[in-house]
């Protein structure tokens, strides 16, 4: 935590050192040769959000889910589907 408060850099160094920790320190198949510039490379790639982002997969994957679950709602609260 002293590095992230001594270099400015805007990451959860916590959350930081749970992943890479879970991971074996690796990034890929290769061991992190440099904890100090995989923490600068990790703030470069997410300053607004700590940990590596959503692929396009699971971007698609919530946002099917978010719609069924709009559509439930939608379909029990307002519209109740009809009976044959």
């Amino acid at each position: 935590m002293d590095f992230v408060q001594e270099t400015g850099l805007q990451v959860d160094a916590e959350y930081f050192f749970n992943y890479y920790e879970a991971n074996g320190w690796q990034i890929g198949s290769q061991p992190i040769r440099s904890w100090k510039a995989a923490l600068r490379a990790w703030a470069r790639k997410a300053p607004a959000a700590p940990g590596p982002k959503l692929s396009d997969k699971e971007v698609f994957r919530q946002a099917i889910e978010l719609h069924r679950m709009e559509e439930a709602k939608q379909i029990s609260i307002d519209n109740p589907p009809l009976r044959c």
